[in-house]
């Protein structure tokens, strides 16, 4: 967002300048032998001025003459050097004060008033001070003062450039708002919020955008809310005739006991269907904030340890050993039957990808405000770009996509659901001790907010 403003900032801003550049151009060229009239009269006003003033000094206070020169370089910029009869009298601001032939004083003398050049110096000016004819004046504008003199005709411009800088940041600032805005709405809604349209009020002149944008965030918000509903309904559409299928197979199983090695696994294909539709249920009803969170005090320790020991029969026929540090006790406020659902779907995940004959690492930790639960394996871990998209409805990896494994993608979604209805975060990271496998860590609050 930044690097935007700053191009639109940057582009407004030498456009404008570029159009007034040539603008002042265009009025330099046209104003040129004006500008040109005017300094030559200000030379010659100068020059003027210098010869009445020692002039007259010379006239009434001859002994003075050093005193008012130095004066009227100072005063007016002028390096100045006074000759009478051949003979130097004084000089002011000059570093090395001019030779004064007698070639030169003759051509003084014929002309009255001599110009010299030699560039880059600025021109330099002989003439005659006295009536008699006998001193010599030499004028050269010092050029330390020449920006001095004309600052009046640059200080306009760059006033007007700096004000016009400052008067930008607003405009920009303006017309970069519906899309600072926009931004931050895209990415609410990447994350599955639509509760924050825009504001059309705010934004008069941007209305169609923000007409456009609300009317494609509601349209996306009920045809997501169409889908999760649609999985919903089918999912507990369902259930009812798996439930007639399982308990006709029971029955079957009663007079057709030769049969039971048929029947048993017919029934427990029927079991994983349930379970499947059941995840499908629980993750629709989630997206769509119906699946209702019992909170009460409870002991996350004690969870723990019931779904550990619910699942060590499972452990011991993979031979994984799960090495465990926790607390005596730890309280919070949560939905017991969610969170022994979470722990479940993390030991069923574990079962299903990690090697046999493994261990893995289960902490309890907490602080003032959180409790961490971190699970870690020595599985065969992930891609970096697979850690956030686990947590994604029916992803897998391609080192899960095997029938021996198995799996819908829906066991870590429903938990980083259910972690989020509890005010928690959900997240992956490969462990850096060269051991390989994955760690999830659960963080819980210990007070949710309301209570």
């Amino acid at each position: 967002m930044f690097r935007l403003y700053r191009k639109v900032y940057v582009y407004t801003l030498v456009v404008l300048m570029g159009s007034f550049l040539l603008s002042f151009i265009a009025m330099q060229t046209v104003f040129d032998a004006r500008q040109q009239n005017y300094v030559e009269r200000l030379i010659r006003r100068d020059i003027g001025l210098v010869r009445r003033e020692l002039r007259r000094t010379l006239e009434r206070e001859p002994q003075a003459l050093a005193s008012r020169m130095d004066d009227l370089s100072s005063d007016l910029g002028w390096r100045l050097a006074y000759w009478d009869r051949f003979q130097h009298v004084h000089s002011s601001g000059i570093p090395k004060t001019p030779e004064l032939t007698q070639a030169r004083w003759e051509e003084i003398r014929r002309v009255g008033t001599l110009v010299t050049w030699r560039a880059p110096n600025p021109p330099e000016i002989w003439t005659l001070v006295g009536r008699r004819g006998q001193q010599v004046l030499w004028m050269q504008l010092d050029p330390a003062f020449l920006p001095r003199k004309f600052r009046g005709s640059l200080l306009p411009p760059l006033l007007f450039l700096f004000f016009l800088a400052l008067l930008l940041i607003p405009l920009t600032r303006y017309l970069l708002r519906p899309y600072r805005e926009l931004q931050v709405s895209i990415q609410r809604l990447a994350t599955g919020d639509f509760s924050q349209p825009l504001d059309i009020a705010r934004y008069r002149d941007f209305e169609g955008l923000a007409s456009s944008f609300n009317h494609m965030s509601e349209q996306i918000q009920a045809m997501i809310q169409q889908k999760q509903r649609l999985i919903a309904d089918v999912s507990h559409e369902l259930r009812s005739p798996l439930t007639r299928l399982r308990v006709g197979l029971e029955m079957l199983l009663d007079r057709h006991p030769d049969s039971l090695r048929t029947i048993e696994r017919g029934i427990h294909e029927i079991e994983e269907l349930d379970r499947i539709i059941q995840d499908l249920l629980d993750i629709s009803r989630l997206e769509l904030d119906q699946l209702p969170m019992r909170l009460a005090h409870m002991d996350l320790v004690t969870l723990l340890q019931e779904q550990l020991e619910r699942h060590r029969e499972l452990l011991l026929r993979r031979e994984l050993v799960i090495l465990s540090d926790l607390p005596l006790s730890l309280e919070l406020m949560g939905d017991r039957k969610r969170l022994g659902q979470v722990i479940s779907n993390l030991l069923a995940n574990l079962l299903k990808y990690v090697p046999a004959g493994t261990h893995a690492d289960l902490r309890l930790t907490s602080d003032e405000n959180w409790a961490v639960i971190s699970l870690r394996d020595r599985g065969p871990g992930l891609p970096p770009d697979a850690l956030d998209k686990i947590f994604e409805p029916f992803y897998r990896t391609d080192l899960s996509r095997s029938r021996k494994t198995g799996g819908t993608g829906l066991g870590l979604a429903i938990v980083k659901r259910m972690i989020e209805a509890h005010g928690g975060t959900v997240s992956a990271s490969l462990p850096s001790d060269g051991e390989g496998g994955l760690c999830l860590t659960l963080c819980l609050p210990l007070q949710p907010k309301g209570f």
